[in-house]
């Protein structure tokens, strides 16, 4: 039912230096609204999204990887020091609604009930772009190699492992994740990205 559903929002950080050319120090993703009820998370929801404009970087595989780190109540990434625009002045960290109380640098999983259904919605307008220096720890999480080439080659493989791995060992039963994905102009150069997306989609149970 509509009002047992919980919802969040991460976005793509936007990096500091030469545009998409070069890795920065804000990469990956961050959490804009922790997990909430969708009756009191919903127009927060709504004035976050208003607010984000169609600009910097791509970064696909690090984001699966902050949320994976998010949904399993790691210690918080690249939501450190993310940022939202080229020009901002500081950082703008995943919101602390996300993160452990009395341990901020540790999020605070929103899988809480054994055996709840959990899904993400990756939208993108491109191919993944910036997108490798989360690579080594994706690796390490699944005891191998990626097999994909150039930026976000471990996309498939961090949404894969979040389909078929416990996220929360300590709670009864299967606490995974089913990634499902949306390409928005997918054409030209990017039409690539049509087939990353249904991948990735595929190995992690969605669409």
């Amino acid at each position: 039912a509509a009002n047992n559903t919980n919802v969040g929002l991460m976005r793509y950080s936007i990096n500091t230096t030469d545009g998409c050319n070069v890795t920065a120090a804000a990469e990956g993703g961050m959490v804009l609204a922790a997990m909430g009820p969708i009756a009191t998370n919903g127009s927060l929801m709504k004035t976050q999204i208003d607010g984000i404009s169609a600009n910097g970087c791509t970064p696909l595989s690090e984001t699966m990887y902050e949320a994976y780190r998010y949904l399993s109540g790691g210690s918080v990434n690249y939501g450190i020091n993310s940022r939202v625009s080229t020009a901002s002045t500081g950082a703008y960290p995943s919101v602390a609604a996300s993160r452990q109380t009395g341990n901020t640098g540790v999020y605070q999983s929103p899988l809480q009930t054994s055996c709840q259904k959990n899904f993400i919605v990756l939208l993108t307008d491109g191919l993944p772009t910036s997108d490798t220096s989360a690579d080594t720890a994706i690796q390490g999480l699944i005891g191998g190699s990626c097999t994909g080439t150039g930026s976000g080659r471990c996309l498939e493989e961090i949404a894969k492992y979040m389909y078929e791995h416990d996220l929360r060992p300590s709670l009864a039963g299967m606490q995974n994740v089913t990634t499902y994905t949306i390409g928005f102009n997918l054409t030209g150069a990017d039409a690539a990205g049509k087939v990353v997306l249904q991948n990735t989609a595929t190995g992690a149970g969605g669409v």
